[in-house]
């Protein structure tokens, strides 16, 4: 299943270079933060696949990522960090650090866990055009966090591209209470009883 994902995203990821015409080496810094609040404790097992299939595929790639949890306000914890190099322990603590028991602050989180990977963007100093800050958050969507600005001023702040991975149940539209004032981002949905389509899914929302 790696193997096949890792193929479709270098597949895509070539006809992107492609377009642009470019000779340069691009370089993808990864996030990942999921939502450790109690409403997704009915989705873990879910989450767990989610999580496995993207620490391996970046693994396998050769990616630098960083894994982070947010939940209650000030209390975002770093799961690995961006210049560790990831080993199977990594993977299992962080599965097992997930505790699915805490608020919902998405906005906060974001802020201040985007602060720790990457670092307050300077835009009086040029830019590297080919190195990407890429975040993937991972979340059902429930929160009163929904103010586009918030946001906004978050993804210009670091210079980041935010990408949603909204996992729900069949029949549920949680992800819509977050997509109500979310314009900035793209965005993907997972249902928990038809987990098997999140590989393609995880690889489309990790190409736009």
């Amino acid at each position: 299943m790696i193997n096949l994902i890792i193929k479709e995203f270098r597949s895509k990821w070539e006809t992107l270079i492609n377009n642009i015409n470019t000779t340069e080496q691009h370089e993808f810094h990864w996030c990942i933060m999921i939502d450790n609040s109690g409403s997704m404790s009915i989705y873990r097992n879910s989450i767990y696949e989610i999580l496995v299939i993207l620490m391996e595929l970046h693994r396998k790639l050769e990616s630098k990522f960083a894994v982070a949890r947010f939940g209650g306000r000030n209390n975002q914890k770093m799961l690995k960090n961006m210049a560790d190099q990831f080993t199977i322990q990594d993977g299992q603590y962080v599965l097992e650090a997930l505790t699915f028991d805490e608020g919902t602050y998405r906005a906060t989180g974001l802020d201040n866990i985007s602060n720790r990977v990457f670092g307050v963007f300077d835009k009086n100093k040029p830019s590297n055009p080919s190195v990407h800050r890429l975040v993937l958050m991972i979340t059902d969507g429930l929160t009163h966090d929904n103010d586009d600005t918030t946001y906004t001023e978050t993804i210009k702040k670091y210079d980041i591209n935010l990408g949603v991975l909204f996992i729900e149940t069949a029949g549920q539209s949680t992800s819509q209470v977050l997509l109500r004032g979310l314009k900035t981002a793209q965005h993907r949905i997972v249902h928990a009883n038809d987990i098997n389509q999140s590989p393609k899914i995880i690889t489309q929302l990790m190409h736009d």
